[in-house]
């Protein structure tokens, strides 16, 4: 299948539809409330409402017991100032910004060699995922989001100056590398896979000489550098979520368990790539159905283009990544959003398979009385795609649906506190029982609640943390 100008227009053509279409399936018919963490979120930035200037702590690491992620505080603080506490506008950037991934996923795709129809397979493979409604529709997980958009410029700029050779390109990457670190912790696997790739591309095997300019080497260098400084900072800073310093030896040991690994893989497997959910069916059996998954993406690997190796060595590294922290601790947090960044190499290795397909039936001259085969294949690669989509769509819409129904069980609780309690006072305090959401974060949420733009001295919490009697009468005892 040759690339012509007018398969390239009908490509842009196309992802310009689709960046329309994501909006719209992705726009949360939640958008007028906040879920979860979003409260926590607003909560660790509202000391810096009233005074923005004294925004830069949040790049020091110890000023939040959060995860170290400033540039996201940053932009809940830039949200906050411009929309206050209205939803929907952090729900539309954070969808813009899921447009862009998806735009950069289409142009890396190119810049790889990926010709234009199973470029735009890839993208929209990547663009519509029933699992992605915990990332791109929840505006707490914007910093995966961020660092997609930041990693996927990084990359192209650095395929940029692999082709032409020109400082300004490997500044842009190294500066797109940086926004990505502050950005979210995945950063980190970014200079393996650049590193990687310079290896592969610029050494000249047979003469055994490095074909590598000193800039690119230095770039290289000050990215591994801020890389290996990340990675101290999340060892040795307290996290109230997941502390990886307190991970024992034994502990870091399992890792290399063969059923600890197959179960990882079945787990992603069956819940968050083209399948659902088929964890039932195979039960007991869950980690050799992934230890048969791993078998069948080395058959992958070892049959695919160089092209589609990129993508399966980027999605290994990043669910690898995923195994060693989120599944190791905390393995009932490991949800979609931990699978996005992973997706983009995945859906790649994906466009570059639609490629050797399209390979075996090259487009012929039209005989009288005879159809292409490389048109009826490429109609029936088209059938697939959208049938996977449309199949997606309607997971999008059933997960938003229950998003709905826990955002009106948390506005519901709103109503019956402010009925209880219609305005706050510096005297106030208010421990929570039964409440829809856990109990340390109720402090963020009352602050949300009442529009709050500096911190008062609230207490809030548990029953436990209660120190004196409920009956006191300065203790507001709610339940909800």
């Amino acid at each position: 299948m040759m690339v012509t100008r007018k398969n390239s227009q009908l490509a842009q053509i196309f992802m310009g539809g689709l960046l329309l279409a994501v909006l719209v399936i992705y726009f949360p018919p939640y958008a007028r409330a906040w879920v979860g963490d979003d409260y926590v979120q607003l909560g660790w930035i509202l000391d810096f409402v009233q005074r923005p200037f004294t925004a830069y702590k949040l790049f020091d690491p110890t000023t939040l017991g959060w995860y170290y992620r400033p540039l996201q505080n940053l932009w809940f603080l830039a949200n906050r100032l411009l929309f206050g506490l209205n939803p929907a506008a952090f729900y539309w950037q954070l969808l813009l910004w899921h447009t862009l991934a998806t735009a950069l996923v289409f142009r890396t795709a190119r810049q790889w060699g990926i010709r234009p129809f199973a470029a735009a397979c890839a993208a929209a493979l990547f663009a519509i995922h029933g699992h992605y409604v915990d990332v791109v529709a929840w505006v707490s997980s914007v910093a995966i989001v961020m660092t997609a958009v930041f990693s996927l410029l990084s990359l192209s700029f650095f395929l940029d100056y692999l082709r032409r050779p020109q400082h300004k390109y490997l500044w842009l990457s190294l500066l797109f590398f940086v926004l990505a670190l502050f950005s979210h912790e995945e950063a980190i696997l970014l200079p393996i896979f650049l590193a990687l790739v310079t290896v592969v591309k610029k050494v000249d095997f047979k003469r055994r000489q490095f074909a590598v300019s000193n800039p690119l080497l230095l770039t290289l260098g000050v990215m591994g550098v801020l890389t290996a400084v990340l990675v101290i900072i999340q060892f040795t800073r307290p996290n109230l979520t997941i502390d990886i310093s307190q991970t024992s030896a034994s502990q870091w040991l399992s890792l290399l368990s063969p059923v600890q690994v197959g179960q990882f893989v079945s787990d992603t497997a069956v819940r968050y790539t083209l399948l659902y959910d088929w964890q039932a069916a195979i039960a007991a059996n869950a980690w050799l159905f992934g230890w048969g998954v791993l078998l069948l993406l080395g058959v992958w690997f070892w049959a695919a283009l160089p092209v589609g190796r990129w993508g399966l060595l980027w999605f290994a590294l990043h669910l690898g990544l995923m195994y060693a922290t989120i599944w190791l601790q905390k393995p009932e947090l490991f949800a979609g959003r931990h699978f996005y960044n992973a997706a983009v190499g995945l859906v790649w290795a994906m466009g570059s398979g639609i490629d050797q397909v399209l390979a075996l039936w090259p487009t012929q001259k039209k005989r009288k009385g005879r159809r292409d085969t490389a048109v009826t294949v490429l109609g029936v690669i088209s059938v697939v795609v959208t049938a996977v989509l449309l199949y997606h769509i309607v997971q999008v819409r059933r997960a938003e649906g229950q998003w709905l129904a826990r955002a009106q069980r948390d506005q519901a609780a709103e109503a019956q506190m402010k009925a209880i309690l219609p305005t706050l006072t510096p005297e106030t305090h208010v421990f929570a029982n039964r409440f829809p959401i856990t109990p340390q974060f109720f402090r963020a949420v009352t602050e949300v609640w009442y529009g709050q733009t500096e911190r008062l001295p609230l207490p809030t919490g548990s029953f436990t943390q209660l120190g004196c009697p409920v009956s006191h009468p300065r203790f507001l005892r709610v339940r909800l």
